[in-house]
């Protein structure tokens, strides 16, 4: 500030006005005093500064001292208040008006347009700016003066010393207050000259390593700057040290800087930077706690610092196409699941809103999921705690959603992280978002995918267990579903019911206990249940039971009441008891009619009963009501007996028997039930039993033992007389004497079904029994002789079969309802009492004596209506195809093989198949499963596993076989308690419980076939071993073989199974310390591997060896590094192929074809694994070579086509998986051993010409063709200067094999084999590409065009004879050809051989096509004759008779070339060699056309016209050409 003069004081004391007020008010400026508004101008405003300029220049004392005391006087007016100083700084009024839309400058900034004053003027104002301190701690400055300076200084028309001005604001930064800082530097491109932006970028960079705070504003005004790289590299360096320590706040402009200010060059590293240095996870966590302080408060988008981030990541994306690159570049760069972050997911999910990204990022999320990069514990967290900031991409979540979940059919992996992202969306999104979750869940229920389905199905059922309250908002979507039951399965149908029933308790209890939904729900259970088809009943059945499992529910809080609480006070508890009871009532009353239905309610009730769903009262109901009435019907005692005798209740001829009883006097009837229609009235009537119970009889007895375990602590002791009860059946006769004696077809059938049920009873039976919480040897033993019987009886059955072709079990396939009683049979009440079995009188013999039930009207059946069968379908050729229809067998009954043991039976030891078994045969100690009952357990068990975790086709084709109408579809029944569980349930049981007794039947059966091992079998008894072994292979093979056991989230599952196999040897345990899981697994699978292989030399059977090393394989895939183990797999295969095994010539060939590929697929050289079959192997058979081919006993003339197959397949893939790593000349020497072997696999075809031989050549004699084209000629294009000699070799053979595909072709046609004809175009069309390929890698390497032409091959038969082509094909010689043809062991496996490398090669076709697009395509099979002779001086392919190269002085003698011929020839015609080739192959057409025309001179004239007229057309399309 400079003193003032001594005029101006003068002045002011004397009360004058000022130099300024002078000056400014005769210029014409009238200045307003104390802020009573703004000054005004007289004038315009360029007018008055030029006035005012003239003023003070024209002044006596200018320069000096007349600007000091102008500016002196200026300062003084600022001074006097804020509002005068802030007036000054506002824009003026020009002649009273206020100049809207124009830019009206201030009194300041009109004093800054005069040169002489501004630097003066701008050094006063800068230094005004460190007065202003905020009066708070938030460094925020109230007052807007300092705002109002630095808009007066942006944009000067002219800045007098601009290195001055840059110097003063940059001095004023470090001494003004931190609002005022950030407002100076946000201002500073707008406020320098152009010329100093260096020295301004320079101090922008050291201030940004001073104050963090400021990275902001700096970067904001660096962003307006042209920066040079080395500069643009610091500030980058700043910024990422500065990135992790940044403000929230601030992120978003640095992010946004960062990447606008990126090249292509840089922008990887950017965002490798930004990847690694933003740490979203903390972001989310900070986001989290401030929303818990202010959830009352409502958010706005641009007040979450997250969602101003991805703004700025997704404007950066949008602004440069390499950013996105670069992005996606760097996220598929992780390998390792740990290292992807949440801002990966975030990323793209950003973009898959940019428009054309969709696909590609659904592809990228779809391999992260499937290699297990994206975890779904990492898709969750991304939603969970960043909703907030993907607010705006919510409809891309649900799109990303749907598409992971419809393309999930055949990878659960995807499915689940589908889910995941549903679920995380509806628990933190709002309202409408959830509604559009629902929305899209409902969506793929009624998709028809079953994948889908029951994907969406289980986020519905988990979102009501987590959140049933937000769920019932969107009750009527869940609703909408009821009208499109039909396409769901049983399983979905009762996962929804269960969903109902939830939001209908949720609804009562809201309603306090009046709930419209349950009325609602109601009405469609009582019009599924009242529907005459048994489906839609079943329908009702499950929605009746899931409104049981709900209301009726156990409740948490009953050990809180007093247990001394009677049946009134469990009612005020459970108020909707009443209801529960009334909806069972309903389905007895329903189901009377449909036995079947009425069986599958008690199954249901079972089910809730046994898993302790329902409340202890409801139970004691059931069990009074549903359950007890079961020993009425069924359980006889000898009273009762001898009454069923004294009526003759059976069919004539064939009287009652017991059977099967192991003590005790009681049985269970089920003959007299089934004789039931053929008696007379008056006994019907007198014993009052119905066929039609018989149906239900199993499941009745589930719902009764379920009942005795609820109310027993999971004991049957009290029933435990059941188990030893026998079954009254009738007399026991064989079925030839059946057959003998003419019994009639009904006679026969209802021994059938006899026996089906007696069979039921016994499977529920080891059902019950099994599962009990405690069971004692003697138990044990009976359970034991219980699966003896029922091998017993399915054998009896398997016989009546025989002679009963088109027998269906009752109550299966034709509905009951026609043939059952109309009105419900009613049974009085009975005492508890009157119900102990082991009293030995039974409530059944009381109900008949005292006359107890009520019969009711029925309709009478005919015996023609029982056996009028319209179309008679032979579906069950033995008791094993009906066991998808008899009750299903528990997994926990799996647990009794470890009473299976394979040991050298006694001599004393009689069969189980000799008679029935009493009591004194389990009077042993000890306790042993024989063969036949383990077969049967394994079966079950595989059969299970198969159903539940082996890949099935889940679209039906629809030339699909349809059933007829008789016809019971078993492929699916027989799994209604694993359908239950998941799949990875199953496997994670099965590996837990049963894999190690597995594992010991596996052990001793190898040691009891050890082939080293004396012990003798009989016949029978190798057979069942070898049976037993073949299903435990089978087993472990679907167990390893599980495709969803490759998901990263059964890893752990996986290292179990191998731990579980693994840890039988006591030699590989070993403590392992480690905490990697890839160290783990493979450990795990080497463990594994080493103690399967032990067994690889006592296996008795071949097909049982391929089937053990399928296993060793499936295994070794698992391996994070396969290499160590592949070698060891090979050694195997090569033995298996090798030894001399005693069913070799039982084996189907793609047994045989399996062994070859494996032998040659883990064969240290491949290649010379295939030479020595090719060479050594193949040609033993013609020569006789008794060493090489007792060497390979699976060699014979037989199976030489399976080899050759083999051979084909695997040669083509090691080229398609060759990798061209080494020097120039050992990749050469491997291409010349691939075209050797090929060479020597076509020369076969001389030797041998069965079709399946000539197919296998065309077929994968095409794809060797093509890749040769792809992988060989490029390389060997670019070596062929320096290696010539190599590559003429690899031509030879390869020309050499060409040469007998072309004789093929050629032979294919003259024979007239319609399906080798159909092959022969495209192996045309690829040798044509070879030649043109061929021409280029010539000319390419320096050869003129003429040193390569094209020849016509001399007419050959197909074993390499000449033949005048001119000489007619007699017939007889044709039908020796096709005779030739025919005479194959095997004429159908050409037709089916359909394999993988067909696909890959029709998928490689589109790039043949582009390849030859210009190739004019001529068919190469005429035979031609060559006119004229030609020399030839250079190098050359000569044709050969032998294959042998035979030279003349460097010329080719007079026999003809090959179509694939390099020549220099001394023509010196310089037109194009296509037009060469056209003209030649026209002239030849031509000269064929004629001779065809002498030879048949009856076609007709159009021949010639069309020949003319393509002749013409070849001849235009040269002239275009060559114009």
């Amino acid at each position: 500030m400079s003193t003032r003069s001594p005029l101006f004081s003068l002045y002011s004391i004397f009360g004058q006005r000022s130099i300024f007020h002078i000056l400014t008010s005769e210029a014409g400026l009238k200045l307003k005093s104390n802020g009573e508004g703004p000054h005004e101008l007289d004038i315009e405003p360029s007018t008055f500064r030029r006035e005012l300029c003239q003023k003070l220049s024209s002044h006596p004392q200018y320069p000096d001292p007349i600007i000091d005391q102008f500016l002196e006087a200026l300062q003084d007016l600022l001074d006097e208040n804020p509002a005068q100083f802030i007036t000054c700084l506002k824009p003026l009024l020009v002649n009273g008006e206020s100049r809207f839309g124009i830019v009206a400058d201030s009194l300041i900034r009109i004093l800054l347009g005069i040169d002489f004053i501004q630097s003066k003027l701008l050094n006063q104002l800068l230094e005004r700016l460190p007065t202003f301190i905020s009066d708070s701690d938030n460094d925020n400055v109230e007052s807007p003066i300092p705002r109002l300076i630095l808009q007066q200084l942006k944009w000067l028309e002219y800045t007098v010393d601009p290195l001055r001005l840059t110097e003063k604001i940059l001095e004023m930064i470090p001494i003004t207050p931190l609002d005022i800082q950030r407002e100076i530097i946000t201002n500073l491109p707008e406020i320098i000259n152009d010329s100093e932006q260096k020295t301004v970028i320079q101090a922008l960079i050291e201030l940004m390593d001073q104050n963090h705070r400021l990275i902001v504003p700096i970067l904001d005004a660096l962003s307006n700057f042209i920066i040079q790289e080395d500069y643009m590299s610091k500030i980058r360096e700043t910024v990422f040290d500065q990135l992790e320590s940044a403000d929230l706040e601030d992120l978003p402009l640095i992010v946004k800087f960062l990447l606008q200010t990126a090249t292509p060059e840089d922008a990887f590293i950017i965002i490798k930077q930004i990847r690694e240095r933003i740490d979203f996870r903390s972001i989310g966590r900070l986001q989290s706690e401030a929303n818990q302080s202010k959830r009352n408060q409502k958010k706005k988008k641009e007040q979450v610092p997250e969602s101003l981030i991805l703004d700025s990541i997704k404007n950066g994306i949008q602004f440069h196409k390499f950013i996105m690159d670069s992005w996606i570049k760097a996220i598929n760069d992780v390998k390792v699941p740990s290292s992807h972050m949440i801002i990966d997911v975030l990323i793209l999910l950003i973009m898959h809103s940019i428009p054309g990204t969709k696909k590609k990022v659904e592809n990228i999320f779809r391999k992260k999921i499937e290699n297990g990069l994206f975890t779904r514990e990492l898709l969750e967290e991304a939603i969970t705690c960043h909703y907030e900031g993907l607010q705006e991409y919510f409809n891309n979540i649900i799109s990303l959603s749907e598409s992971l979940l419809r393309s999930s059919q055949q990878q659960a992996t995807l499915a689940r992280a589908a889910c995941s992202l549903y679920k995380s969306s509806f628990i933190v999104f709002e309202t409408y978002e959830q509604q559009e979750v629902i929305a899209s869940l409902v969506t793929h229920i009624g998709s028809g995918s079953n994948t889908e389905a029951d994907s969406a199905l289980s986020v519905l059922s988990h979102l009501v267990e987590t959140d049933l309250v937000k769920i019932c908002r969107f009750t009527i979507f869940v609703k909408g579903i009821l009208d499109y039951l039909d396409n769901l399965s049983i399983d979905q149908i009762r996962i929804l019911f269960d969903v109902l029933s939830k939001l209908i308790c949720e609804d009562a209890n809201q309603g306090g206990g009046n709930s419209g939904l349950l009325s609602e729900f109601s009405i469609v259970i009582q019009k599924q249940l009242s529907n005459p088809s048994e489906k839609y009943k079943q329908i009702g059945v499950i929605g009746a039971l899931a409104l049981v499992k709900i209301l009726g529910a156990k409740k948490s809080s009953l050990s809180d009441i007093d247990q001394t609480s009677n049946l009134n006070n469990s009612e005020k508890r459970n108020p909707f008891l009443d209801i529960v009871k009334e909806n069972l009532t309903k389905i007895e009353r329903h189901c009377v009619r449909s036995m079947a239905c009425l069986s599958f309610a008690f199954d249901e009730l079972a089910y809730f009963i046994s898993h302790d769903l329902l409340d202890e009262d409801l139970v004691i109901w059931i069990n009074d009501k549903l359950a007890s009435p079961f020993q009425d019907y069924f359980i006889l005692d000898d009273d009762d007996i001898s009454v069923y005798n004294k009526e003759a209740y059976h069919l004539p001829r064939i009287p009652s028997e017991p059977w099967m009883k192991i003590d005790g006097e009681l049985l269970n009837i089920i003959y007299p039930l089934l004789c039931e229609p053929y008696v007379s009235t008056d006994v019907r009537t007198s014993l009052g039993v119905k066929r039609d119970w018989i149906i239900s009889s199993c499941s009745m007895f589930k719902l009764w033992q379920a009942c005795e375990k609820a109310k027993n602590k999971g004991s049957l002791e009290e029933v435990d007389a059941l188990l030893g009860m026998g079954i009254l059946m009738y007399e026991k006769q064989t079925a030839d004497h059946m057959k003998s004696n003419n019994y009639t077809k009904l006679m026969c059938e209802t021994a059938c079904n006899a026996l089906f049920y007696a069979i039921n009873w016994f499977r529920e039976i080891v059902n019950a029994f099994w599962s009990q919480s405690d069971i004692d040897d003697t138990t044990c033993k009976k359970i034991i002789i219980r699966l003896q019987n029922i091998n017993e009886l399915e054998n009896l059955l398997t016989e009546l079969l025989e002679i009963t072709p088109t027998f269906q079990p009752f109550g299966f396939g034709v509905p009951t309802q026609k043939s059952v009683t109309k009105i419900r049979a009613i049974a009085a009440p009975i005492d508890s009492s009157q119900r102990n079995i082991r009293a030995g009188k039974t409530a059944r013999r009381s109900a008949i004596s005292k006359g107890k039930i009520l019969s009711a009207r029925r309709i009478e059946e005919q015996e023609e209506e029982q056996s009028k069968i319209n179309d008679p379908v032979s579906q069950f050729m033995c008791a094993a195809d009906l066991r998808p229809l008899m009750r299903e067998l528990e997994m926990e009954i799996f647990g009794i093989l470890k009473y299976g043991e394979f040991k050298k039976p006694q001599d004393d030891c009689s069969d189980n198949d000799d008679g029935p078994k009493e009591l004194n045969e389990v009077s042993d100690d000890e306790i042993r499963l024989k063969p036949k009952e383990i077969i049967y357990l394994l079966e079950d068990l595989n059969r299970k596993l198969e159903h539940k975790i082996s890949p099935s086709s889940t679209n039906i084709p629809f030339f699909a076989k349809k059933l007829k109408k008789n016809e019971i579809n078993t492929k699916s029944k027989g799994f209604g308690l694993i359908s239950r569980q998941s799949a990875f349930e199953i496997v994670r049981t099965v590996s837990e419980k049963y894999l190690p007794l597995l594992l010991t039947q596996f052990e001793s059966i190898c040691n009891l076939l050890d082939p080293d091992n004396d012990v003798l079998l009989e016949r029978n008894e190798f057979n069942e071993s070898q049976k037993c072994l073949e299903l435990l292979l089978e087993i472990i093979h679907r167990l390893v073989s599980w495709s969803d056991l490759k998901s990263p989230d059964n890893v752990q599952t996986l290292i179990d199974i191998l731990n579980q196999i693994s840890s039988r040897d006591d030699s590989l345990i070993e403590s392992m310390d480690t905490s990697i899981q890839r160290d783990c697994l493979q450990k795990s699978i080497t463990d594994a591997f080493e103690y399967l292989l032990k067994f690889s030399s006592k296996l008795p059977t071949a097909n049982l060896a391929i089937l053990f090393h399928k296993i060793l394989c499936k295994i070794n895939e698992f391996a994070p590094d396969p290499n160590e183990l592949s070698i060891k797999s090979g050694d195997i295969a090569r033995h298996f192929v090798t030894y001399q095994w005693q069913d070799r010539k039982q084996l189907k060939p793609s047994s045989i074809v399996y062994l070859i590929q494996q032998d040659i697929h883990y064969s240290i050289d491949k290649i010379e694994r295939i030479k020595y079959y090719t060479d050594l192997v193949l040609p033993s058979l013609e020569n006789n070579e008794e060493n090489v081919l007792q060497e390979n006993p699976l060699f014979n003339k037989d199976t030489f086509q399976h080899f050759y197959k083999a051979l084909s397949i695997e040669l083509i893939e090691t080229l398609r998986e060759f990798k061209m790593n080494g020097t120039t000349e050992e990749i050469l020497t491997q291409f010349t051993s691939m075209v050797y072997c090929w060479q020597r696999l076509v020369s076969f075809i001389k030797k041998n010409h069965k079709r399946v031989i000539l197919s296998v050549v065309l077929r994968y004699g095409r794809g060797f063709i093509d890749l040769f084209v792809k992988k060989m000629l490029p390389f060997m294009n670019e070596s062929f200067k320096l290696h010539r000699d190599v590559t003429l070799i690899i031509f030879k053979d390869f020309q050499n094999a060409t040469r007998n595909i072309q004789t093929l072709c050629t032979h294919v046609k003259v024979a007239k084999d319609t399906m080798l004809a159909a092959m022969v175009p495209a192996v045309k069309k690829s040798l044509e590409i070879v030649i043109f390929q061929v021409k280029a890698m010539l000319q390419h390497n320096g050869y003129p065009p003429e040193a390569f032409f094209m020849g016509a091959l001399k007419c050959r038969d197909i074993e390499g004879n000449i033949v005048d082509p001119n000489m007619p094909v007699d017939e007889d010689t044709r039908d020796e050809v096709n005779s030739v043809l025919n005479d194959d062991d095997d004429d159908d496996g050409d037709d089916e051989d359909v394999e993988k490398i067909e696909e890959k090669q029709d998928g490689n076709e589109d790039d043949d096509d582009n390849e030859t697009a210009s190739v004019t395509s001529r068919s190469t099979d005429k035979v031609r004759k060559r006119k004229g002779k030609k020399k030839i001086n250079t190098l050359q392919f000569e044709e050969m008779e032998d294959g042998s190269s035979e030279k003349n002085g460097g010329h080719i003698t007079e026999d003809e070339v090959d179509d694939v011929s390099v020549a220099k020839t001394n023509s010196d015609d310089e037109q194009d060699i296509i037009d060469l080739l056209d003209e030649y192959n026209e002239e030849k057409e031509l000269e064929s056309y004629n001779r065809k025309r002498s030879e048949y001179p009856a076609d007709d004239e159009d021949e010639s016209a069309a020949a003319s007229s393509s002749k013409s057309t070849h001849k235009r399309s040269r002239m275009d050409r060559n114009k």
